[in-house]
């Protein structure tokens, strides 16, 4: 069996369902993110609750909390790209997406380049330090500009991030406003997640967030502009120990 979309999967375990009720364990394996309106409304009508499972539910409830309105769906999608999930798990912060990518030794190209607005000429400093989870004598320090921004570019892949994690440094002030923006063009942007005056960081080394707003192909470029000062008040430097995504990776 070749099936070429997300909805002709749906439609054959529809079938085989229908015959009996017990291969309702079969929607489990249905990608819901990637269905198209249309067959969701068949699914609904021909479906009896009552047989659904738990593996299915949890298939199901991720296209709930999409926000679907105004979406161009590609049901064709994801069939035909590689999709990997790496979940936020509570005690396994840096254990995501750069974590994956970064130790994967399939190929030696580069994998994420980390730029920014601006930095501080010393490589102790640098933005990409913010990739490197165990050695917390390098960090990322901005010059103290309004806005200033990091951003990781996905050279091979795109990502679908569902959650963060930032950890401030030892010494120094720590992010209080700010945003988390998507592109697949690095100029036309998307408002993945926005904090103001968060006070997570003022206890806890470090905090995950969670991302409500998803797509369905992934970005290329996912940055965090700030918005505001930093937790010194008067200062607008960005000033990150670590920085960590959670979600999907797509090829």
């Amino acid at each position: 069996l070749q099936v070429e979309s997300e909805d002709q999967l749906l439609q054959f375990i529809t079938k085989l369902y229908m015959i009996d009720s017990n291969n309702s364990n079969l929607f489990q394996y249905v990608d819901f993110l990637y269905i198209s309106p249309e067959s969701i409304s068949e699914f609904i009508s021909i479906f009896n609750i009552n047989d659904i499972t738990q593996e299915a539910w949890n298939k199901l409830s991720v296209r709930l909390v999409q926000n679907i309105k105004g979406s161009k769906y590609n049901s064709k999608q994801s069939l035909n790209q590689r999709r990997i999930e790496i979940p936020y798990e509570k005690d396994g912060e840096f254990k995501g997406i750069f974590n994956y990518l970064l130790n994967d030794n399939d190929n030696d190209e580069q994998k994420v380049v980390v730029t920014s607005s601006t930095r501080i000429d010393d490589p102790d400093l640098a933005p990409q330090n913010v990739l490197i989870f165990d050695d917390h004598d390098k960090y990322f320090f901005s010059d103290d500009e309004p806005s200033p921004w990091i951003c990781f570019e996905f050279i091979n892949h795109k990502i679908t991030p569902t959650n963060y994690t930032i950890q401030k440094t030892e010494d120094y002030y720590y992010p209080r406003n700010w945003i988390i923006e998507g592109s697949d063009d690095n100029a036309n942007w998307v408002t993945l997640d926005e904090q103001q005056d968060s006070s997570f960081l003022d206890d806890d080394p470090y905090y995950t967030y969670t991302i409500d707003v998803q797509n369905e192909t992934g970005f290329r470029f996912v940055r965090m502009r700030t918005t505001g000062a930093n937790s010194s008040t008067i200062s607008d430097s960005l000033i990150i120990d670590s920085f960590e995504f959670y979600g999907y990776i797509v090829d």
